[in-house]
């Protein structure tokens, strides 16, 4: 990895570099996934990029697919090991939307049981358009 590529005062790249304990489930070229410390229910994980990207829009085409494989092979691992039934995969994307950590990463959070753990909730939508007005701005 290049150097360039870390940031010194980066929690996720203290890890990748292992400066930082973590407990490490697995990892690929690209990807590292650990369990996340203040877990929203059993197995929660985090998959990050080895590169230090604050977002998806910085990530190449090989390191989007890397990512996504590890994802998909701690998932088999979860619901073969721990009995997870399903997950929320999830990414906050800028500070707007939740992201603390400038540094990309995925959530994986297992669910065992429909009304336990991570759950979706609906707000009141900031926009008054239909789908099909969004649709139409998107498209122009």
């Amino acid at each position: 990895m290049q150097k360039e590529m870390k940031n010194k005062n980066c929690i996720f790249c203290e890890i990748v570099d292992k400066k930082r304990k973590s407990l490490i489930i697995d990892e690929n070229e690209n990807s590292i996934c650990f369990l996340d410390l203040n877990p929203m229910e059993k197995g929660h994980c985090l998959v990050i990029t080895k590169k230090c990207c604050k977002n998806i829009l910085d990530l190449t085409k090989k390191e989007i697919i890397s990512i996504n494989e590890l994802t998909k092979r701690v998932c088999v691992s979860l619901q073969k090991k721990i009995g997870s039934k399903g997950f929320n995969i999830i990414n906050n994307f800028n500070k707007v939307a939740g992201q603390v950590i400038e540094h990309y990463h995925l959530h994986i959070i297992p669910k065992y049981q429909e009304k336990y753990g991570f759950n979706w909730t609906k707000n009141k939508p900031f926009y008054q358009e239909t789908p099909k007005q969004v649709w139409r701005e998107i498209k122009k």
